[in-house]
């Protein structure tokens, strides 16, 4: 997959509430309130980017990840939350997820360095 079809995937993104806890962490070690007010309004204002709640059906998605793949509990919700809101694909960090064949997951290394697709 090349650079196109990452935007294309990004064009109506949905991010489960476990995405504003987990930036918000190192900002809140450190004390860097502004950087905490920075993300938040990012991840609530930025164009086609939707924050969705972690509910039932998220669950029983994240249920299902964890029974087939072995998936860590967080990956599971984020991965189950994207399910549940229909997504096709899902964009991380961890080339580990790739494993998972319900939707496309794309791994953001694969997209720098010289190693995207076109």
């Amino acid at each position: 997959m090349g650079e196109r079809a990452l935007i294309k995937s990004l064009a109506k993104h949905k991010l489960s509430v476990l995405t504003l806890m987990e930036v918000l962490v190192r900002p809140k070690q450190v004390g860097d309130k502004q950087a905490v007010e920075d993300y938040r309004f990012v991840l609530k204002t930025f164009p086609n980017l939707a924050l969705r709640p972690i509910d039932e059906s998220c669950a029983e998605r994240a249920s299902d990840l964890r029974a087939t793949y072995g998936v860590k509990p967080p990956d599971a919700l984020q991965v189950g939350t994207a399910l549940a809101n229909d997504a096709t694909g899902f964009v991380t960090n961890d080339g580990r997820l790739k494993r998972i064949r319900e939707l496309e997951v794309m791994v953001l290394d694969d997209f720098v360095d010289g190693k995207t697709q076109t």
